[in-house]
């Protein structure tokens, strides 16, 4: 693995994550982000110090996308469900009890 496979593989889903918010013709959903953006960098730097977290989202990033290219958008729409909830459980685990 390159020494920089952190910082590019964040680079990566910082630009992926910009790409389906412009893509998803969702003004809401598109605002809301703008407005959680912070928040959400904040928590991608967090799951970056983790090497299997970040390894698990990069994974979770390729298999939506190999959906998307094979035109199957019920499994893209499954396997972006799915990383929704995975994301939302590091999410959890970080916050305070």
């Amino acid at each position: 693995m390159r020494r920089d496979w952190r910082k590019r593989c964040l680079a990566f889903d910082l630009v992926l994550h910009s790409w389906w918010t412009s893509r998803s013709d969702n003004p809401w959903l598109v605002a809301d982000l703008k407005r959680h953006y912070q928040f959400l960098r904040i928590f991608q730097r967090w799951v970056g110090r983790d090497p299997a977290a970040l390894r698990q989202a990069y994974t979770e990033h390729r298999a939506i996308l190999a959906a998307i290219k094979a035109g199957e958008q019920t499994g893209a729409h499954r396997r972006l469900r799915e990383h929704i909830r995975h994301s939302a459980r590091l999410v959890q685990q970080a916050l305070p009890r």
